[in-house]
């Protein structure tokens, strides 16, 4: 913040007249700067809590595409011991078949997961945008 006297010189220097040290548009400008201090104090308490909100939601993105990426290659793994176990050479060929299919599940999984993570830090980038606008605003 600058002081009364630093306000004074700037103000006399780039439009050459100068203000009193009682005046009271210095009072105003004490007023605003308070004001401005809460508001960056309000605006720096949302910003830590939607950064905590956007951390929990990667978090639980990362734990559930993990859940899910195990489940899925735990079930390819136990349908192709028993496909294994049981089929002949035209059996085995559809397995394949079948196996290029979940394979291709997993590749879909995996990117949903990465536009997921992509979306939730564009939201919280959004989320983070709108009150710097409205505090820019002001």
């Amino acid at each position: 913040m600058l002081n009364r006297d630093q306000i004074i010189d700037t103000v006399a220097e780039k439009h050459k007249f100068i203000i009193d040290k009682d005046d009271p548009i210095l009072a105003t400008l004490a007023v605003h700067q308070v004001i401005l201090d809460e508001i960056n104090k309000k605006f720096s308490e949302s910003l830590s809590g939607l950064q905590e909100n956007l951390e929990t939601v990667t978090a639980n993105y990362t734990e559930v595409s993990k859940e899910l990426g195990n489940n899925i290659i735990g079930e390819a793994l136990n349908r192709f011991s028993e496909e294994l176990e049981s089929s002949n050479d035209l059996q085995k060929k559809i397995f394949e078949d079948k196996m290029a299919g979940i394979s291709s599940a997993i590749d879909q999984v995996l990117a949903m997961k990465k536009i997921l993570i992509y979306v939730s830090i564009s939201l919280g980038i959004c989320g983070l945008s709108i009150p710097l606008i409205l505090w820019m605003a002001i």
